[in-house]
């Protein structure tokens, strides 16, 4: 898909220079393996890294899938002008990408914002909460699926749940709203740590109005003080467009010549129409 869109782009193969791939869990640019992501088997084995690399024939970078998120919304969507924020995508798994200070914040094993692992929501001594995380066995596509399963002894989709939901259906409505409450624990968690001034759902369920609704209601109820929780501006192209940023940042610094690998992302003003455009 990259090289066919280079290839509309009327971009020759030999002019691309390098990949921002982003990955679920932590990865490790070092090592080349990425760690956290019980959802793609072997992904902590393999030298991920490498393997993109030759398949693509030139550098590649793995950041983890929201913090290229948070880097979007921060960049293009609804956190333009807040140095201060978390992005959190809930899907067939949760993760996080926290803003602090007006920078990405990656921890010492590019781990940090993985609040799958909090342990919430699930028993965290469970051995399977150690290899999926207890907050993600809670709140995301599984647990979902579970708690509509314990009541009605019916395994369907979360769309379907959602769908019968809007049509008044009892049990998924309490569906909704128990994984809405674990939502609110979540964020609670994350602004009593961190303390942004915008949290940002995303994902293929954290931007759904209801769970969006929902949150807001429980939020106050354990948690102290107001939250501003609202969706994402740029849906599923959050992540794409941070890779633009983290790819435009690295472009920057090779071309001036800054090799540090922390260094900030230095990237054109807002408002730009195109990610073309924001490169001119």
């Amino acid at each position: 898909m990259a090289l066919s869109a280079a290839e509309k782009a009327k971009v020759t193969r030999e002019k691309l220079r390098l990949a921002v791939v982003g990955v679920p869990g932590a990865p490790d640019n070092r090592t080349g393996r990425v760690l956290l992501a019980p959802n793609i088997r072997d992904f902590d084995n393999m030298d991920v890294l490498e393997a993109f690399r030759q398949a693509l024939g030139f550098e590649v970078v793995l950041e983890n899938d929201v913090n290229l998120a948070a880097l979007g919304e921060s960049w293009q969507g609804q956190g333009q002008g807040i140095d201060n924020l978390a992005y959190v995508a809930l899907g067939t798994g949760i993760g996080s990408g926290l803003i602090l200070g007006g920078n990405l914040v990656r921890g010492a094993a590019n781990a940090a914002g993985e609040m799958g692992f909090l342990p919430i929501g699930a028993n965290p001594f469970d051995p399977e909460s150690l290899r999926v995380g207890a907050y993600e066995r809670a709140v995301a596509t599984h647990g979902i699926i579970e708690r509509y399963e314990t009541t009605t002894g019916e395994n369907i989709s979360v769309p379907v749940i959602f769908e019968r939901a809007a049509a008044g259906d009892a049990a998924a409505v309490a569906a909704i709203d128990e994984t809405s409450r674990q939502v609110a624990c979540g964020i609670a968690a994350i602004c009593a740590i961190a303390n942004p001034q915008l949290v940002i759902l995303g994902g293929s369920i954290g931007l759904r109005p209801e769970i969006l609704e929902r949150a807001r209601h429980f939020l106050p109820q354990c948690f102290p003080y107001p939250v501003d929780v609202v969706s994402g501006e740029l849906g599923a192209r959050a992540a794409l467009v941070g890779a633009t940023a983290v790819g435009l940042s690295q472009l920057h610094n090779t071309l001036f010549g800054v090799a540090t690998p922390n260094a900030g992302l230095s990237l054109p003003p807002t408002g730009a129409e195109s990610p073309q455009e924001a490169a001119e």
